[in-house]
């Protein structure tokens, strides 16, 4: 191990886990540092990208190395200190860490997954990583994974290079406390990102910890994106009522707005950028000339409905309802303009999977009235200053039915960047338009074709 060092892991389970490491060519290639000796023997990679537990398959792909990969179950949030405290020169190389929650030592039949994080392993990042500027947690939880009492939360501490938490998982296992936790302790937190990739069992009613919020002062967040945001009400709702909520300027929702996201909109004077999907008359910025990006898209269901009688439906809001809700926002000040429609469906119902071309057509262009251009000119020219306006196309069914998608996909394509040209001017619109068509993949965003 290398001088100086207080703390050392066991030469056994450093070997084993250099290794491990270095049998991993999706940890590999995120490698700024070349391979060095480790002291006194054995082989040392520098990563700026790590991985905790190197055996995770949430995370990185498993590497079996003879009888190496056993004692990998084994490891602890301890080890994981150890292992870091053992080199200051892969303290200094870490930048990014990605961690789950691992067994604990008292109790270690608990699954790496369902093992929350220890809040004393995340308050002693400061001093193990002090170049850390990115942060995953998977399935972060509060108190079972606590390994001692928990530090008193000082809302100064925390190193200035950790700029973005990023929290992915099951909604079911997130816990508020451990958010509100961390951005109280790392307070030069300015991009939170929630990514939960499971709907099923979403709970709204997490109670509170006031002991955790009456310690969070401010933090630096201008930047929030979220994905299936219905459980975290709760959370948006709370972070509404600190006083750092002023400094929010990106939002960033792949999904409907519930009532904490519109309420947090409304709550953010400096907003800038806004990205969500419109289902209803959205939020109004308490400041919409502060605006300069907005991103809309609206879904619509595009199934044929004597092909596809059981289809749910998404109401009838559409392109024209979102064109005449742009006025709601009056953002004079407004550069950049991207309208989605998303055809929801396709291919996903009914025994033959058909798409016609008809569905395209009456669904984009042909379906738009009259007066629904006369109110995307006059929005267009409410915006002087625009420089930008993307349309896209998207088109979201199963994997089996893309291949059926592409042709239509194409024409509908052209024929709405024509309709667009035609409503708005040829010479005006060619220098600031751009038409875009992608397919995404119902349980996540797959852009396995764009046009142009």
């Amino acid at each position: 191990m290398e001088n100086g060092s207080s703390r050392s892991v066991p030469q056994e389970l450093a070997d084993i886990i250099i290794d491990h490491l270095h049998d991993d060519p999706q940890s590999l290639q995120h490698c700024s540092f070349v391979c060095k000796a480790w002291e006194p023997s054995s082989a040392l990679h520098l990563f700026s990208r790590f991985s905790w537990p190197p055996c995770n398959v949430y995370w990185v792909r498993p590497a079996v190395r003879g009888v190496c990969d056993c004692p990998l179950h084994t490891l602890t949030f301890e080890d994981c200190h150890d292992f870091f405290l053992s080199s200051p020169r892969v303290r200094k190389a870490v930048n990014h860490l990605r961690i789950t929650g691992l067994r604990t030592s008292r109790n270690p039949s608990v699954m790496e997954e369902n093992e929350p994080l220890p809040l004393t392993f995340l308050f002693a990042l400061p001093e193990l990583l002090p170049g850390l500027q990115r942060l995953d947690a998977w399935n972060l939880r509060f108190g079972a994974g606590i390994i001692g009492p928990p530090p008193r939360i000082v809302s100064e501490a925390g190193p200035r290079s950790l700029t973005k938490l990023v929290l992915t998982g099951t909604a079911v296992l997130w816990d508020d406390r451990a958010i509100f936790s961390i951005l109280s302790t790392f307070s030069h937190i300015d991009t939170v990102v929630f990514e939960c990739h499971c709907e099923e069992g979403l709970q709204e009613d997490i109670p509170f910890a006031s002991q955790v919020h009456r310690r969070f002062t401010s933090t630096s967040v201008h930047r929030l994106e979220v994905s299936y945001p219905p459980f975290l009400s709760h959370v948006l709702l709370r972070l509404r009522e600190q006083r750092d909520t002023s400094a929010l300027r990106e939002v960033d929702v792949q999904y409907y707005l519930d009532e904490g996201l519109k309420r947090l909109i409304a709550s953010a004077p400096l907003l800038e950028v806004l990205t969500f999907m419109t289902s209803d008359k959205p939020p109004r910025p308490p400041n919409p000339d502060m605006l300069r990006v907005l991103d809309m898209t609206c879904s619509i269901v595009a199934g044929d409905p004597e092909v596809q009688p059981n289809a749910p439906q998404f109401g009838e809001f559409g392109w024209g309802e979102m064109i005449r809700n742009l006025d709601a926002f009056r953002a004079h000040e407004l550069r950049e303009l991207t309208l989605g429609v998303m055809l929801r469906e396709l291919g996903c119902w009914g025994e033959h999977q058909r798409i016609s071309q008809n569905v395209f057509d009456e669904t984009l262009a042909r379906r738009l009235r009259e007066e629904d251009w006369g109110t995307f000119r006059a929005v267009m020219k409410a915006h002087p200053k625009l420089r930008k306006l993307k349309v896209k196309l998207i088109v979201s069914g199963r994997w089996t039915a893309f291949h059926y998608m592409v042709p239509y996909l194409v024409c509908s394509a052209r024929t709405f960047q024509d309709a667009v040209e035609a409503c708005l001017g040829r010479d005006n619109s060619r220098s600031i338009l751009e038409v875009v068509a992608e397919h995404h993949h119902m349980v996540g965003i797959t852009n396995y074709y764009r046009y142009p």
